[in-house]
């Protein structure tokens, strides 16, 4: 009995542990995401200019500003469109509505 005790103990722990990365994860992520967006409300026009270069087009969508892909005409939040420029993301495969695939 003590045996399953071991395993069951040391299976708590492993899912302790599981839970506790993926919270840091999570956090890591949110805070990247939170850094980012202070980045470009402090350097919007560098982005801008990187787009424009590119040949994206600047659109205005319900009040927010939201870029067309040259390559597949379709558009973008700015932070969505700029990595999807460095990164060389395939312009024709769309973006759901959240910005997931």
């Amino acid at each position: 009995m003590s045996d399953r005790k071991g395993r069951d103990h040391d299976r708590e722990r492993e899912r302790t542990a599981r839970e506790e990365e993926d919270e840091r994860l999570a956090e890591t992520e949110r805070r990247s995401e939170q850094l980012r967006e202070a980045w470009r409300q402090r350097h919007p026009d560098r982005e801008r200019l990187e787009l424009e270069r590119a040949g994206w087009e600047r659109l205005r969508h319900e009040g927010e500003t939201v870029w067309r892909n040259p390559v597949s005409g379709l558009v973008y939040p700015q932070g969505i469109a700029i990595s999807m420029l460095r990164e060389g993301a395939d312009p024709d495969v769309p973006l759901g509505p959240e910005g997931g695939t």
